[in-house]
């Protein structure tokens, strides 16, 4: 038929050059090796469309219009290619009702070679997380591709005792968590929208806090550091439009992960055991699955099933509190993201969803979502022990629904949030900006 005619007169074109129009030597030789691979004399023009493609997600590349040459001896792709500045500074943040305000500035540096090179440095800063980050980047293009990325990380996080929108400056933290993490990833895409990722992580994790709501300023915390070393292996793809506020395409995640290390406990004044002193050594697997899928039901509704869930055979640390702050954090929503709920963690759990989001006028969505979270192990308070669900029991729902109003520049939200069983189970948020965080000890 005339389309196999003219797929094989494609396939008897053959590219024997790549010119970039006004580029620098490292540039050029960085897109010939991700159009023309080692040792290929010539490619056939099927083949650089199917390359070409692919540098819509390459880091350095932001846009690249082609153009063919023919010669009867050695076809020319000719691109005009706009690559990332060598230095580039972001600067943003997250506005809200709620004490969690945070700054963010981001500088990028980056160098093209036969392997593309970036450096980078972030610094979030606000009242309830801050953060510093440095990371370096090697990427190797050609046939396999993939990345190596070492990085130092710093975070911190203060959760406070109420969620009120002003903060009571007499009153401590009732919870704050810090991590230090030195560690490199090394990732390789395996499709058109997945990645293998493996890493390796030293990192230091501490949690103060207390182990009742009703403390006072005189009140000193319990302290727990658990330090160690943590290897893990995901996949993960993505076509998802929107880090926060989706509306079409999918998400998969799948991983496993080792941890291993040392806890070391001091108590507080409000410490509830005989437990005073505490050295442990601890390890235990990890696996998580995630996944959502969008589905147009009509031209402005689309509705999204959910599915998230974890497995450990992770055992209790010395108390109550620090068993809850150290397991797996169910968190679909933006106002979760920055909230410590005692209800929604387990070291292993299923969670099952549904969001759906209705156009009402250009760039304004109504955003409704519902979740059940089902914790396999609940850490109760009367012995410091994990306990076994059950399944007819232990059950907790969480539900939001906002209005979305998305502008150059982020999005606007007014959210009405319930938290099944929580001491506060009501919250309204006004949020502009997206919850972002720079890297974690156990993702």
């Amino acid at each position: 038929n005339k389309r196999t005619s003219f797929l094989i007169k494609q396939e008897q074109i053959l590219i024997s050059n790549i010119h970039v129009q006004e580029a620098k030597r490292g540039q050029q030789k960085y897109l010939r090796k991700n159009l023309i691979y080692k040792k290929e004399n010539a490619v056939s023009l099927n083949d650089i469309e199917n390359r070409y493609t692919k540098l819509s997600d390459d880091p350095f590349i932001e846009q690249s219009y082609p153009g063919l040459y023919k010669n009867d001896s050695n076809n020319t792709l000719q691109l005009k290619t706009k690559f990332t500045k060598p230095i580039k500074i972001e600067v943003g943040g997250n506005l809200s009702s709620k004490p969690i305000n945070t700054g963010y500035v981001g500088i990028t540096y980056s160098k093209l070679n036969n392997l593309g090179y970036k450096a980078r440095v972030q610094s979030f800063f606000g009242k309830y997380y801050s953060s510093f980050s440095l990371d370096g980047f090697v990427y190797k293009p050609g046939k396999t591709k993939f990345y190596l990325n070492p990085y130092f990380v710093y975070n911190q996080w203060d959760y406070f005792k109420s969620r009120a929108t002003f903060f009571v400056e007499n009153i401590p933290s009732y919870i704050v968590r810090t991590q230090g993490i030195i560690g490199i990833n090394a990732i390789t895409p395996l499709s058109k929208i997945g990645n293998i990722e493996v890493d390796i992580k030293r990192f230091n994790d501490r949690a103060e806090y207390y182990q009742t709501e009703n403390f006072a300023a005189t009140d000193t915390s319990d302290k727990t550091d658990f330090n160690g070393y943590t290897f893990g292996g995901y996949y993960t793809g993505s076509t998802l439009n929107d880090i926060q506020y989706a509306t079409q395409g999918g998400k998969f995640k799948v991983g496993a992960r080792y941890i291993l290390g040392k806890e070391s406990y001091q108590a507080g004044s409000t410490a509830s055991s005989n437990i005073l002193f505490t050295n442990a050594k601890k390890d235990w697997f990890y696996l998580e699955v995630q996944w959502e899928k969008y589905y147009a039901l009509t031209r402005k509704l689309s509705l999204s099933p959910l599915f998230y869930s974890t497995y450990s055979t992770r055992y209790n640390f010395s108390n109550f509190k620090a068993s809850s702050i150290f397991s797996p954090a169910f968190q679909p929503t933006l106002e979760s993201k920055t909230l410590y709920l005692l209800n929604f963690r387990s070291p292993t759990y299923a969670a099952i969803g549904l969001r759906s989001s209705y156009q009402l006028a250009k760039n304004l969505f109504w955003r409704t979502e519902a979740y059940l979270f089902k914790p396999a192990e609940e850490i109760k308070t009367n012995n410091f022990q994990l306990k076994k669900g059950d399944i007819l029991k232990e059950n907790y729902f969480l539900l939001n629904t906002s209005l979305v109003y998305t502008t150059p520049i982020g999005p606007i939200s007014l959210q009405l949030n319930y938290y099944d069983k929580e001491s506060q189970q009501y919250s309204f948020l006004l949020n502009f900006g997206y919850v972002l965080f720079n890297k974690r000890i156990y993702q």
